[in-house]
């Protein structure tokens, strides 16, 4: 079933192609965090301001109380009407009712009046008196004919429709998922850089469930370019497998000169079920080249267990479910099954019928919450006297979201909650954190009551984040757009803030020195302006102090600081413009260099394995390679890794957390299946290595760096990377605020925890002011040391 031809595919399967098409052209690895445009400047009038320094307690312990609730219902209350709330529209609207209360009696009236249309089995009731009786409705007498719904959460779902891994789901709800959402796709992405122009092919058997109209497998070729462009784009939209017999597909494409990666994978477009195996890809350089085998994850699918999805592949497809079978297997070994069905699970584990979650709201409240309710014709079961839902929707209206902004004290309350629930009950990293998280709730309410402007508001959410010692973590806004930094770095070396790294062009032009010790700031003592920074930033320490030096002065862009500095003795005062727009990097050697004849330098954080690969076969018989990743990797150099060994390699596992109690009470397991899968790569290089790191280091470098110390490939030079891995799971506030946060757990192979600690280096160095004085590397030249 070979085909080269993409033009006859728009003609008997034209929906499937369009749709099709959005989805292959969609499949992306995660993407980096894109900054919001804030709302409309909205002044705020004296009604909508709740005073609540005046009645300080009360208003607090309202707020509490709604917050709790709040997230109670949404995150684990399973009925129709909860799912279908505007719940950003809501919190705000809720949080203007629930201050209007005055003593608890009230509250619990508002409380009920509130989520009695969101969640009429939801009881609330005083602290200490005796329970009312659970609804009716939540156990009846005759179950036949309905269905449990309950809510699943594998991380948590927040509508990144490119981070897949993180979903949110209820039992036995098809119909929360959207038309679109008939196309599921399990796919891996290789590098291109070894393959640049040359002829590939994909090969694989497929199989579809017979009898099924509109259930079709389907298999997907892709070549990403620069800039979101696409080469090659192929999914056998002309030629859909649709037998129950299986049977062998074919794709062939060309990987254009610039390519960076090539997509492989399985789709089944439709309502059925669909089976894959025996992924095979080749390249060769022109037709009369044998065909060579490019390597792939877990290409037979014996990966893993049993009925977990794939492990090294990528799933996406809301109401689907992917897991690796030997049932009707491809040559009776394992096969990759895609399938829709009634009952969309993310995990086994689910809440019993009746389990109920009984949660102090504060305030002397008590919440009884139902996490699974019978549903009858696609209904969720509810008391008779269940006011509509459109009379609360009608009244939410009064809240003009899109026109609000955070001078708006109800909207600040509201963006605080939102956020403070997410980690509640989700971020996965309280245990291995010190800190008083319902602390952290009472101290940004109270702040947020005080904030006058979008700008204390930012940093208001900024210290909630800091408690969450996350170096993902952090908070941006539109407002923050046009700020500029110094020409030139600092470095904390001895215990001193110091002039470190200044911008070639600017040196005749600035006042300071390479060397200078900075004592003041625009007339704040420096310990003092490290320390402001140093407030505002999550995470390990070691990743705070690198932040905190990257911040330090920075402002609107073209205005003047007035810095206080020391040097050889003496204190000079220094005017300096900020007019550069991004930080400035360390003095580095040339991104690939040749230090002397039998060592070579190569910083990983600006050479791409584009730029690797001319030099492939110099590097690979090299005496020593000394790889710099002190910062960010540019692109998939983890492909680099596959040059040092001569045996497969595995990454660290990324642990997703699977919930369904609040309050992450009994987490019920977590989904391991992401893990990286290399395989040796040729030329293999002969030579000894050293990895050079320091705090700068932070996710996939310390991906890259634990594979290095796991297996001994490399000595690690420097100084503790960040503490911080773990793929991000965003989202966005009212107001235009959008935080980041990490949304799975990751821990060294060896089970030690990497979260705060970060990849220790084998060989420690510490900077000194006299190597910063006179430009030396002290790193680099340890590194030196010890290859000669």
């Amino acid at each position: 079933m070979e085909s080269n031809n993409k033009n006859n595919i728009l003609k008997p399967y034209f929906l499937f192609f369009m749709v099709g098409l959005l989805v292959l052209a969609l499949i992306d690895l995660p993407p980096q965090l894109a900054a919001a445009s804030p709302d409309k400047q909205h002044g705020n009038s004296a009604e909508n301001v709740a005073d609540i320094s005046k009645t300080d307690s009360q208003q607090l312990e309202n707020l509490r109380a709604f917050a709790k609730l709040y997230g109670y219902v949404r995150y684990f209350h399973p009925s129709d009407e909860a799912a279908a709330i505007d719940w950003e529209r809501f919190a705000v609207y809720g949080v203007s009712q629930v201050l209007k209360a005055q003593n608890r009696d009230e509250l619990q009236q508002q409380l009920t009046e509130l989520f009695a249309a969101i969640a009429p089995t939801v009881q609330i009731y005083p602290q200490g008196s005796n329970p009312p009786a659970p609804e009716a409705s939540i156990q009846p007498e005759d179950i036949t004919g309905l269905e449990l719904v309950a809510w699943q959460h594998q991380g948590v779902g927040l509508g990144n429709s490119n981070m897949p891994f993180y979903q949110s789901a209820r039992l036995n709800r098809l119909n929360d998922i959207s038309p679109a959402a008939t196309v599921a796709t399990t796919v891996q992405f290789v590098d291109a850089t070894a393959y640049r122009g040359m002829e590939i092919k994909l090969v694989a058997a497929l199989k579809a469930e017979g009898g099924k109209a509109n259930n079709n497998a389907h298999l997907l070729l892709r070549v990403d370019r620069p800039n979101n462009q696409f080469g090659a784009m192929n999914y056998m939209a002309d030629r859909p497998v649709t037998s129950a017999q299986w049977q062998s597909a074919q794709i062939n494409g060309y990987v254009d000169k610039d390519a960076e990666k090539i997509l492989i994978g399985a789709m089944l477009m439709g309502q059925g079920k669909a089976w894959f195996g025996s992924f095979q890809l080749y390249a060769r350089a022109d037709s009369e080249e044998e065909w060579k085998v490019v390597p792939l994850t877990n290409p037979l699918f014996t990966g893993g267990e049993v009925g977990d999805p794939p492990a090294g592949w990528y799933v996406n497809g809301k109401g689907f479910q992917f897991s690796t079978t030997t049932v009707d297997a491809f040559k009776q070994g394992r096969s990759l099954l895609i399938a829709s069905g009634g009952v969309e699970q993310l995990f086994n584990a689910k809440p019993a019928a009746g389990e109920l979650a009984e949660r102090a709201l504060g305030a002397g409240l008590i919440a009884r919450v139902p996490l699974a309710l019978y549903s009858k014709d696609g209904k969720t079961l509810k008391p008779a006297n269940t006011p509509e839902l459109s009379h609360l929707e009608q009244a939410m209206q009064s809240v003009q979201l899109a026109e609000l902004t955070a001078t708006d004290s109800n909207l600040r309350f509201a963006s605080v909650l939102i956020a403070w629930n997410i980690f509640q009950h989700f971020y996965p990293y309280f245990d291995l954190v010190d800190t008083d998280w319902q602390q952290a709730l009472t101290d940004a309410l109270r702040q947020a009551q005080t904030d006058s402007s979008e700008h204390e508001f930012l940093t208001t959410l900024q210290r909630m984040m800091v408690e969450l010692q996350d170096g993902h973590g952090g908070v941006g806004h539109a407002l923050q757009q046009g700020r500029a930094w110094f020409p030139f770095s600092f470095a904390k070396v001895e215990g001193k803030v110091v002039i470190k790294a200044i911008v070639e062009t600017e040196k005749a032009a600035v006042c300071v020195e390479q060397g200078d010790i900075l004592l003041a700031l625009d007339g704040t003592n420096i310990t003092e302006a490290f320390n402001e920074q140093l407030d505002l930033i999550s995470g390990s320490r070691q990743w705070r102090t690198h932040q905190a030096l990257l911040r330090l002065g920075i402002a609107k862009h073209g205005t003047e600081a007035i810095l206080l500095l020391e040097r050889q003795g003496r204190q000079l005062t220094c005017n300096v413009l900020r007019n550069y727009l991004q930080p400035v990097p360390d003095q580095r050697p040339a991104a690939i260099e040749s230090l002397d004849d039998s060592i070579y330098y190569v910083d990983l954080t600006r050479a791409a394995m584009t730029d690797i690969q001319p030099k492939i076969d110099e590097l690979a018989s090299a005496e020593g390679v000394i790889f710099d990743l002190r910062g960010y990797p540019k692109g998939d150099v983890h492909a680099i890794l596959q040059h040092l060994s001569t045996k497969p390699m595995q990454s660290a596992y990324f642990r997703i957390p699977q919930h369904i109690y609040p309050d992450q009470e009994r987490m019920v397991g977590y989904n391991s299946t992401g893990r990286w899968q290399l395989s040796p790569l040729q030329p293999h290089f002969q030579g000894k290595f050293v990895f050079l790191t320091d705090s700068s280091a932070i996710s996939n470098t310390e991906t890259l760096l634990e594979i290095v110390k796991h297996y001994q490939l490399a000595e690690i030079v420097g100084k503790p990377t960040a503490g911080a891995n773990g793929n991000i799971n965003p989202f966005s506030l009212p107001g235009g605020y959008r935080v980041n946060w990490t949304g799975m757990r990751v821990v060294q192979q060896d089970q030690s925890a990497l979260h705060l600690v970060g990849i220790q280096p084998t060989v420690t160095v510490e900077q000194t002011l006299q190597g910063v004085l006179v430009g030396r590397d002290e790193y680099l030249e340890r590194a030196i040391e010890l290859l000669k």
